[in-house]
């Protein structure tokens, strides 16, 4: 999944709930223009902050690191409460 996808999926998680850009920004304890300018993409978020994100809005993620000497694949799986 790309980072747009992501984004897509956290804004549509959003929304589904009903919630505002303050109250997802009160959950992630970050401000309402940071969660703004993540949504809107004008910042790439870091991890830090997709984690607290996804944490905010009730999902949970999944990771598996697989890889040897020539490098390594990271698969992550965003998933609901109840999946």
């Amino acid at each position: 999944m790309k980072q747009k996808e992501i984004i897509e999926l956290l804004i549509n998680r959003r929304k589904e709930l009903g919630w505002s850009l303050r109250k997802v920004a009160e959950r992630m304890e970050v401000s309402t223009s940071t969660v703004f300018a993540n949504e809107s993409e004008h910042n790439n978020p870091t991890l830090y902050i997709l984690l607290k994100w996804i944490d905010a809005l009730g999902l949970k993620v999944e990771h598996q690191v697989s890889g040897d000497s020539t490098g390594f694949k990271v698969i992550i799986t965003i998933r609901g409460e109840n999946e």
